[in-house]
Protein backbone atom coordinates (compact mmCIF):
# COMPACT_ATOMS: atom_id res chain seq x y z
CA UNK A 1 0.00 0.00 0.00
CA UNK A 2 1.28 3.47 -0.57
CA UNK A 3 2.77 5.34 2.49
CA UNK A 4 0.07 8.20 3.97
CA UNK A 5 1.89 9.16 6.97
CA UNK A 6 6.22 9.09 7.34
CA UNK A 7 7.83 10.54 10.29
CA UNK A 8 10.19 9.46 13.32
CA UNK A 9 8.56 7.69 14.91
CA UNK A 10 5.39 6.15 12.70
CA UNK A 11 4.70 4.73 9.18
CA UNK A 12 1.36 4.14 8.27
CA UNK A 13 0.39 3.07 4.95
CA UNK A 14 -3.31 3.91 3.52
CA UNK A 15 -6.15 1.08 4.73
CA UNK A 16 -6.58 -1.74 2.13
CA UNK A 17 -9.93 -1.34 0.18
CA UNK A 18 -12.32 -4.53 0.37
CA UNK A 19 -12.02 -4.32 -3.98
CA UNK A 20 -8.64 -4.89 -3.79
CA UNK A 21 -8.72 -8.26 -2.95
CA UNK A 22 -6.32 -9.57 0.37
CA UNK A 23 -4.04 -6.92 0.37
CA UNK A 24 -1.95 -5.67 3.94
CA UNK A 25 -2.02 -2.25 5.43
CA UNK A 26 0.61 -1.29 8.15
CA UNK A 27 1.31 0.68 10.61
CA UNK A 28 4.87 0.71 12.13
CA UNK A 29 4.86 2.76 15.74
CA UNK A 30 8.62 3.27 17.50
CA UNK A 31 8.25 3.97 21.10
CA UNK A 32 11.23 4.90 23.23
CA UNK A 33 11.30 2.55 26.20
CA UNK A 34 15.01 4.07 28.18
CA UNK A 35 18.37 4.06 27.91
CA UNK A 36 18.32 4.77 24.28
CA UNK A 37 16.24 1.64 23.73
CA UNK A 38 12.87 1.85 21.55
CA UNK A 39 9.87 -1.00 20.88
CA UNK A 40 8.99 -1.20 17.32
CA UNK A 41 5.10 -2.40 16.97
CA UNK A 42 3.41 -3.46 13.86
CA UNK A 43 0.38 -3.45 13.09
CA UNK A 44 -0.82 -5.54 9.83
CA UNK A 45 -4.80 -5.10 8.38
CA UNK A 46 -5.85 -7.44 5.60
CA UNK A 47 -8.72 -6.29 3.52
CA UNK A 48 -9.54 -9.38 2.94
CA UNK A 49 -10.88 -12.95 4.38
CA UNK A 50 -8.21 -14.99 2.79
CA UNK A 51 -5.29 -13.70 3.61
CA UNK A 52 -1.87 -15.11 3.32
CA UNK A 53 0.36 -16.02 5.10
CA UNK A 54 -2.10 -14.44 8.01
CA UNK A 55 -1.54 -10.85 9.90
CA UNK A 56 -0.14 -12.92 12.62
CA UNK A 57 2.33 -14.67 10.63
CA UNK A 58 3.46 -11.44 8.74
CA UNK A 59 3.84 -9.73 12.07
CA UNK A 60 6.53 -12.16 13.43
CA UNK A 61 8.17 -12.29 10.20
CA UNK A 62 8.44 -8.67 10.36
CA UNK A 63 9.98 -8.84 13.80
CA UNK A 64 12.14 -11.73 12.54
CA UNK A 65 13.45 -9.56 10.18
CA UNK A 66 14.23 -7.13 12.72
CA UNK A 67 16.01 -9.05 14.18
CA UNK A 68 18.07 -11.27 11.57
CA UNK A 69 18.14 -9.26 8.53
CA UNK A 70 16.47 -12.29 6.99
CA UNK A 71 13.12 -11.75 5.07
CA UNK A 72 11.14 -15.36 5.22
CA UNK A 73 7.96 -14.23 3.18
CA UNK A 74 9.47 -13.09 0.10
CA UNK A 75 8.35 -14.28 -2.60
CA UNK A 76 6.09 -16.32 -0.77
CA UNK A 77 2.41 -16.44 -2.41
CA UNK A 78 4.02 -13.49 -4.72
CA UNK A 79 4.76 -11.30 -1.73
CA UNK A 80 6.96 -8.39 -2.48
CA UNK A 81 9.30 -7.83 0.56
CA UNK A 82 8.57 -6.07 3.60
CA UNK A 83 11.67 -4.10 4.32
Amino acid sequence: MKIQTSTDVLIDTYNPTSNMGSTYGFSVMKEPIGNDSYKITLVATCSGMFCSPKPDEVRKSFYYYLNTGKDVLEGIDGLMSIH
